[in-house]
């Protein structure tokens, strides 16, 4: 199942704003059902032709869903992260692609890149944590549930001990992310209201 039918999973998707970061050729966000739709990349056609960064700057609209898989070096990923949870509407998801790769020959910034540190570093006590659930697919795609913008990223971990540390993490299956998608559109709806 692609990434595009997990995002497709956000109750009422069809009545969403929808941001993606790096659309590439478009597999993911042609196929997303949102009501508005804003694509941002610098090479290829998008509703917003540049970089993140220059998206970010003029940008004054909120997204209920984000979906982050852009420049995949740890300093664009961490702005990626914090410019999204900052647009992000109270109660909204933002998925970031490509934080977990299967090993060392995925770290080029080409193919997963560092920005698997920034995973690390959200999951690293003491902090006031988003909800963070991963997919089983090989790249873990990653949501965050209540995401909020940081800055200290620990870069003294090795790729070993990064593996050891997420291991823990429980891979959740395409059926039940949609569940815990389900369970925050409640939760959500009750702390924001309709």
């Amino acid at each position: 199942m692609g990434i595009s039918n997990i995002i497709n999973a956000v109750p009422n998707i069809r009545q969403k704003r929808y941001l993606e970061i790096g659309v590439a050729k478009g597999p993911t966000f042609d196929r997303v059902e949102a009501a508005v739709k804003v694509g941002v990349d610098p090479q290829y056609p998008a509703t917003f032709a540049g970089t993140s960064d220059e998206f970010f700057a003029r940008n004054a609209e909120r997204f209920d869903v984000i979906y982050v898989d852009g420049d995949h070096r740890l300093p664009q990923v961490v702005k990626d992260y914090n410019n999204a949870a900052r647009c992000l509407t109270p109660g909204g998801v933002l998925f970031v692609h490509d934080l977990i790769p299967p090993d060392e020959t995925y770290l080029p910034p080409d193919k997963c890149g560092d920005g698997w540190r920034l995973l690390h570093a959200l999951l690293e006590p003491p902090r006031d944590l988003p909800l963070v659930f991963c997919h089983e697919s090989e790249y873990g795609l990653t949501l965050f549930l209540g995401p909020q913008p940081f800055d200290d990223i620990g870069m003294h971990i090795s790729f070993a001990q990064f593996t050891k540390h997420v291991s823990r993490l429980r891979r959740l299956a395409t059926h039940e992310l949609t569940a815990v998608l389900k369970q925050w559109h409640t939760i959500a709806s009750v702390r924001t209201g309709p």
